[in-house]
């Protein structure tokens, strides 16, 4: 993310069904401009303290890992999915 983006929502905390029982919090981060840009990033275990003082209509900078993932459907077509991981988070206005 860089500074130009406004928090739209907060979304509850998740405990995933996974061996590890992860936490998961996410924000929707919207894009300020012409042709605004809405992107979902995912905080997870130690990084959802980042979100305590965060609230929609606020100002971030975030610091994002994207990775991807490779599916193939019964016909074998392919589609990736992708994912933002926030590794920090700035409250900036």
């Amino acid at each position: 993310c860089s500074s130009d983006r406004l928090v739209v929502s907060t979304g509850k905390l998740e405990t995933l069904k996974n061996a590890n029982k992860t936490k998961k919090q996410s924000i929707i981060v919207k894009t300020v401009g012409k042709y605004p840009n809405y992107f979902k990033v995912d905080f997870f275990n130690d990084k959802i303290s980042l979100l305590k003082d965060c609230s929609p209509k606020d100002e971030v900078k975030c610091e994002v890992s994207l990775s991807g993932r490779l599916v193939q459907n019964e016909t074998k077509d392919e589609n990736v999915f992708h994912s933002l991981t926030g590794h920090s988070l700035n409250i900036i206005g």
